[in-house]
């Protein structure tokens, strides 16, 4: 339906235009960013405290983080979490490739959703706060993540990865 539709749209662009032109505006919209951050200026801080060396913040980093059981808690379920999710996305052109009514557009909407789920649940964010401490939001987010995960893999077609990518999405930012 709609999806092979918006696909061939995509594609007939992309033939119209060529592919050379999506790098050339890729390539501007890099240089733009790349000029307003050399043209950005901030108010330095003075701070009182004296200055200190690159290794020795490294070192004394290091010493808070392996004496903090919160700090190792914290890096254990962030190596964790991104050992899944880095996974998802290492394979997620495959999934798109393998699902029924994809087309040549459809890793890229995947990804777009991924997108549009984590805006969604930053507009949310408010007020799922006041509703859920920090513990829960973070195992809630990571479970819900694990479990859109495995319904968009397993997913017979675009109707049923779509909405759960976009929900993988809100999962992944919380």
């Amino acid at each position: 339906g709609w999806m092979s539709a918006n696909s061939g749209q995509l594609s007939a662009i992309i033939s119209a235009v060529g592919t050379g032109a999506v790098f050339v505006v890729n390539v501007l919209l890099a240089s733009a960013a790349f000029v307003t951050i050399l043209r950005w200026h901030s108010e330095p801080r003075t701070s009182t405290l004296p200055g200190e060396r690159f290794v020795g913040a490294m070192r004394v980093g290091w010493q808070h983080v392996m004496q903090s059981p919160r700090m190792k808690a914290v890096l254990v379920r962030i190596f964790f979490f991104f050992l899944h999710s880095s996974a998802l996305l290492a394979l997620l052109p495959l999934v798109a490739r393998d699902l029924h009514g994809a087309g040549p557009g459809t890793y890229t909407l995947m990804l777009a959703c991924i997108g549009g789920g984590a805006v969604v649940a930053a507009l949310y964010f408010p007020r799922w706060r006041q509703r859920f401490n920090r513990d829960h939001f973070v195992i809630g987010g990571t479970l819900a993540h694990a479990v859109m995960s495995v319904v968009v893999v397993f997913a017979p077609n675009l109707w049923i990865a779509l909405p759960a990518i976009a929900v993988l999405g809100m999962a992944w930012i919380s």
